[in-house]
Parts: structure tokens; sequence; C-alpha cells
């Protein structure tokens, strides 16, 4: 499904069925389910759902705590996890349920960041230029002057040097 639609049907699972001007019990235009992917753990943020269905332990506690987190924002929910016996990581943490959700924090990975890795340049040396340069927004960053372009490329450079 592209991104538009999902966008639109966002905005329907957003509206419940209490604020539809028809109470009509046959409307089938009305959603109350949400059928995803991984995706719902960054962009599902839908008040009024309360019951979500999880297949398999994500592999990282904070992705588990990030997406069931979704659930039961206004109202009280129930997130139900399918565990899959014959994977060991499924099975581990349907043996330590309790323990497991009792220390849940305990158990979030670190992340690791290096920080002149070709991936970390990519996605911030242009912010950071921005930032660097005085008096510029990101529209009218070709409006500095040379000799500034410079002096910001000798200050981030060093700083690389430096490590």
């Amino acid at each position: 499904m592209t991104s538009d639609k999902i966008a639109g049907l966002l905005k329907e699972l957003e509206s419940d069925i209490t604020n539809k001007k028809s109470l009509d019990k046959t409307d089938k235009d009305f959603l109350d389910v949400a059928i995803a992917t991984n995706m719902i753990s960054v962009g599902l943020d839908i008040d009024r759902l309360g019951l979500m269905c999880v297949l398999g332990q994500p592999k990282q506690s904070s992705e588990y705590i990030q997406t069931t987190s979704r659930i039961g924002r206004a109202y009280p929910g129930l997130v139900v996890t399918v565990y899959n016996p014959y994977r060991p990581h499924d099975l581990s943490h349907y043996e330590n349920f309790r323990g497991y959700h009792a220390h849940i924090y305990r158990f979030v990975e670190g992340t690791t960041a290096t920080p002149f890795s070709a991936r970390a340049r990519d996605r911030v040396l242009h912010a950071l230029f921005i930032a660097l340069a005085e008096n510029a927004s990101a529209a009218a960053i070709d409006t500095v002057p040379k000799d500034e372009i410079d002096v910001i490329v000798d200050k981030i450079s060093k700083r690389v040097a430096r490590g």
C-alpha cells in the first residue's frame, strides 16, 4: 500500500464509532482494526486502539517496548504475544515472561554509534554544516560565502582528525 493511502487510513482509524454522525451498525466503512508489520512501532499513534497481537518476540527489547506501548494510551489495553515454540528466542521469553516484564527496562540494549562512520556522516553532515554556518538556513545555504565555507570545513576536519 502506498504511503498516501496509509495516511488516509490512519485518519479513518482515529475516529471511533461514537464520533460518527450516523451510528448505523451496518456501516462497512468504519475502521476498527489495523493489520500491520513492524511499522506499527514507529507510526501508529491511535489512542483508541486497545488490543494488540504480537506474533513472535522482537529481537530487541527496545523494539518490543516501543511497539507494545502503542496500545492502551487513552483507555486500558491488552497485548497478546503469540510465541513460536520452535524459535529459541520466543521460547526463552515465554519461560521467563514474568521476570522479563517485571524488569523489562534492564533488558534494553545499548545503542552504539561510530561517530565518523560513512552512514553517520551521510545522515548528519549537512545538519552540522548548517548549524555551524552563521545566519544561514537550509533554504539559503547557497548564499554562504566561500571563506565561511572554508572555516566550517576546517572546523569539521580538525574534529574528525581528533577522532
